[in-house]
C-alpha cells in the first residue's frame, strides 16, 4: 500500500453496490473544516475500492485532487467486493453515552476557546484606546 495525491477526475467509480450516497452535506462540511481524515482507496488503475461518499463530498467541494491509498493486493473481483462490503459494514456508531461524553469534551474545549477569544478582543480594544 502507498499513499499519494491523485487527480480526482482520474478515479473511476464502477460496479458499486451502494446506489444511495445519502446527504453529503455534513461530510462535506467536515472535510472542508478538518480536511480529509481518511483517504479514499484505489487500485493502481484508479478504480475506487472504498470511499465513494468521501470522493463525492470532495467533488462537491470543488477539489481537483484527493489523497488516496493505492492498494495492489486487491487483484480479483471477490477481494474488491469484500473490501467494499467491509468498508460499509465493519463499523460501529457511538453509543448514546459515548456521544454525550464526546460532546461534553468538545463543549469544554470550545468554551475555553471562546473565553480566550473574548479576552483577546477585550485586550485589543483596551490597547486601541
Amino acid at each position: 500500500m502507498s499513499g499519494r495525491t491523485v487527480d480526482i477526475e482520474k478515479i473511476e467509480v464502477v460496479d458499486r453496490h451502494r446506489t444511495d450516497l445519502g446527504d453529503l452535506t455534513d461530510l462535506a462540511n467536515s472535510i472542508d473544516q478538518m480536511g480529509l481524515l481518511h483517504p479514499v482507496v484505489i487500485t493502481p488503475e484508479y478504480r475506487l475500492v472504498a470511499g465513494e461518499r468521501r470522493l463525492s463530498a470532495c467533488k462537491q467541494l470543488g477539489h481537483s485532487v484527493i489523497e488516496a491509498t493505492v492498494v495492489t493486493c486487491l487483484a480479483d473481483a471477490s477481494d474488491l467486493l469484500i473490501a467494499e462490503r467491509d468498508e460499509n459494514t465493519c463499523r460501529k456508531d457511538f453509543a448514546p453515552t459515548e456521544a454525550v461524553a464526546l460532546g461534553a469534551q468538545l463543549e469544554a474545549i470550545e468554551r475555553g476557546r471562546a473565553l480566550a477569544s473574548k479576552q483577546a478582543g477585550a485586550a485589543k480594544a483596551r490597547a486601541a484606546k
